[in-house]
C-alpha cells in the first residue's frame, strides 16, 4: 500500500509536516499476529498519521510534523505496546513477537531525501534492533 504513493503524494506528505516526517517500523514475526498488531497501532496513533501495510509482516506508520524527539517518542510508545501483551493463537497464548523501528527527517536533514528511503531506513532499524531476551545475563 505505501509503495503505491505518488511522487505528488509523497511531496504533500512532507509539506503537511512543515519538512517533518517520522516512519516507524513495524515488523511481525509471525503473519497470523498481524491483525491485532493492526489493531493496536491503528487505536494509537493519529488520524493524521499514514498507517499501512508494506510487505510481508511490515507495517509503517508515517508521521508528518513530528521532529526525530516526537518521532522517536512514537516509536517508543508502539514498543512499549507489544511488551507483555498476550494473544490466542492455536489455543494458547502467546506473546507477540514485534520488532519496532524509526527514521526521521526535517528541515535540517540533507536535501534529495525520499519517503521510501526514510521507509527502508525505520525497517532496517526494527531488524537490527536486539532482542532484549538476548540482552539478559
Amino acid at each position: 500500500m505505501l509503495g503505491a504513493l505518488s511522487d505528488a503524494d509523497q511531496r504533500e506528505l512532507c509539506e503537511v509536516g512543515g519538512g517533518r516526517l517520522s516512519a516507524v517500523a513495524i515488523c511481525v514475526a509471525d503473519a497470523r499476529m498481524v491483525c491485532e498488531v493492526t489493531r493496536l497501532i491503528d487505536a494509537a496513533v493519529r488520524r493524521t498519521d499514514l498507517f499501512g501495510w508494506l510487505h510481508d509482516g511490515t507495517l509503517v506508520v508515517l508521521a508528518p510534523g513530528l521532529d526525530p524527539v516526537a518521532g522517536q517518542v512514537l516509536a517508543d510508545r508502539l514498543r512499549t505496546l507489544f511488551v507483555d501483551w498476550l494473544i490466542e493463537l492455536d489455543g494458547q497464548q502467546v506473546a507477540l513477537k514485534v520488532e519496532v523501528g524509526s527514521a526521521h527527517r526535517c528541515a535540517a536533514s540533507p536535501r534529495g531525501w525520499t519517503i521510501r528511503a526514510l521507509i527502508a531506513e525505520a525497517e532496517l532499524h526494527a531488524r537490527a534492533e536486539p532482542d532484549p531476551a538476548e540482552s539478559v545475563a
